[in-house]
């Protein structure tokens, strides 16, 4: 029996029915939206629904992509979202604003330079940065520049030593 007048729409009497159906019989797995947990078919849907557009990326990087972008809609606009987002990739990222630079940059500008691991990176990579920047950034600041830097990491350890004055320091053994 229906609460609804007679004259409501059909879309109304789809809501009632809808409302009275036992959603308990629905499998939990179904409704899994943890970027962790679910199946990888479902992760475009997930990906479209946290705003990420970009497409190409391994399981593991699209994963990671969702799971940053979550955190990162609690702090839209911010330095720490630029970075979190940018870092899902798998890069170390630094992210510098006009005012930090020296010598001062124009005025509401950032840069951001990514480091860029050993195994190789292209143009197309930092065109991703770029992408990802613009969407993350709040709408007063513009991307100055996009920069990468190499950080190699060696598995062979390395000895220094100072000589300060007439003074003779050892600095002990460092594994990068």
């Amino acid at each position: 029996m229906s609460l609804l007048p007679a004259y409501m729409s059909d879309a109304w009497n789809c809501y009632e029915q809808m409302s009275r159906e036992d959603l308990s019989a629905i499998n939990p797995e179904l409704v899994n939206v943890s970027p962790e947990l679910c199946h990888a078919n479902v992760l475009p849907f997930l990906a479209w629904e946290a705003g990420i557009n970009i497409s190409g990326f391994s399981e593991a990087i699209t994963r990671s992509m969702i799971r940053a972008s979550i955190n990162a809609m609690a702090y839209a606009g911010t330095t720490q979202a630029l970075k979190e987002s940018i870092s899902s990739l798998g890069l170390a990222t630094s992210v510098t604003e006009w005012f930090d630079a020296s010598p001062h940059e124009d005025a509401y500008t950032f840069s951001i330079i990514v480091g860029v691991p050993d195994a190789g990176y292209n143009m197309l990579d930092l065109k991703t940065v770029e992408t990802i920047a613009n969407r993350t950034k709040n709408a007063r600041s513009q991307l100055s520049s996009v920069g990468a830097s190499l950080n190699g990491v060696a598995e062979m350890p390395f000895y220094a030593c100072a000589i300060i004055g007439y003074e003779k320091t050892t600095l002990y053994e460092e594994v990068l």
